[in-house]
């Protein structure tokens, strides 16, 4: 077992030198914040094999999950002789952005009112976490069980990339919906800090949905703070952090209306119109920052809606198997 895992361990490593990449993390070693990695691996490894039970046999994949010392923040997948999800050591800014976001006493009043360090706030910021952490994991899950990583190694253009992210990105945000009518059986009569935190967070059906869009939203504004240009939308690897939000609302909406949840259609209706605003003001108080509420224009701008349209029809020239389970 030691001998194959120092093996998994190796081709990671050389994959990582080959492609100029930043080393892995040895976390049997001396390292900075060496306990909150060891936790994010395992809480990864956990969201992956929940996964899994969604996914069909044939799709199934065994993943390695580890940290790499890069300070950006993000995450990729790996097909090489083994399957990896590596996130960049850059990943713990989530924690220092919902830390600073609940120690703001502006923001979020009608959680634990009394004092901004107070436990629940605290806890509420691990559950935002949590939450983002999540989606970063399924994410980059669906690169690998749909075969993004292999496609990908033979070259491909930027729209057709572009079309493979937003595919990920809608997986990773359909499997958070599913769950969100899950949690109250899942915490049951638990009455630890983060427990009383989740019921917060879920406290109604619409604060549920809310509440995970506005993470979702902030995953994608963290990964991409870039200014956006019309005219270089085309050469992107990744859409522009807003075009990101709107297509996975777009997906769980279609997932909604597949699945014939006409309440929780209307549930995310009211939240994305709500997130745009709610979500920069939010982004920037806690990063102390003038806010954009310009984005929501910008993706309905003719050039935005030309765009995604590029890379809709690229979609249908790629195999139907790197957009769906079956």
């Amino acid at each position: 077992m030691m001998a194959h895992r120092q093996e998994v361990l190796n081709c990671l490593d050389t994959f990582l030198s080959a492609k100029c990449r930043a080393p892995r993390i040895d976390t049997d070693g001396p390292v900075l914040l060496r306990d909150i990695v060891l936790k994010f691996e395992e809480r990864a490894n956990k969201e992956v094999k929940r996964q899994l039970q969604s996914v069909p046999a044939h799709r199934r994949r065994s993943v390695n999950i580890f940290f790499n010392e890069d300070e950006s923040y993000g995450a990729f997948a790996v097909h090489d002789r083994y399957d990896y999800i590596v996130l960049h050591i850059g990943v713990l800014r989530i924690l220092d952005f919902f830390d600073r976001m609940m120690e703001n006493p502006a923001l979020w009043t009608n959680v634990a009112k009394s004092e901004p360090n107070d436990r629940i706030r605290l806890a509420f910021a691990v559950v935002f976490m949590n939450e983002c952490f999540d989606i970063i994991v399924r994410h980059e899950f669906a690169h690998l069980i749909f075969g993004h990583c292999k496609f990908r190694a033979r070259g491909i253009d930027g729209l057709a990339a572009q079309a493979l992210e937003v595919a990920a990105d809608g997986y990773a945000v359909n499997w958070g919906v599913q769950r969100l009518g899950q949690f109250p059986k899942i915490l049951g009569l638990r009455t630890n800090a983060v427990a009383q935190a989740y019921r917060a967070f879920h406290r109604t059906s619409d604060e549920a949905m809310r509440n995970y869009l506005l993470a979702i939203y902030f995953v994608f504004r963290l990964m991409d703070e870039t200014t956006w240009i019309n005219g270089t939308l085309a050469s992107r690897a990744h859409p522009p952090a807003p075009i990101r939000f709107q297509v996975a609302c777009l997906y769980a909406h279609e997932y909604l209306e597949q699945i014939g949840d006409a309440d929780g259609q209307a549930r995310l209706t009211r939240a994305m119109q709500e997130i745009w605003e709610l979500g920069e003001f939010i982004f920037a108080a806690t990063l102390d920052k003038t806010p954009d509420f310009k984005a929501k224009q910008q993706v309905m701008e003719i050039e935005s809606e030309r765009h995604f349209e590029l890379v809709r029809e690229r979609a249908k020239d790629l195999p139907p198997s790197l957009f769906g389970l079956s």
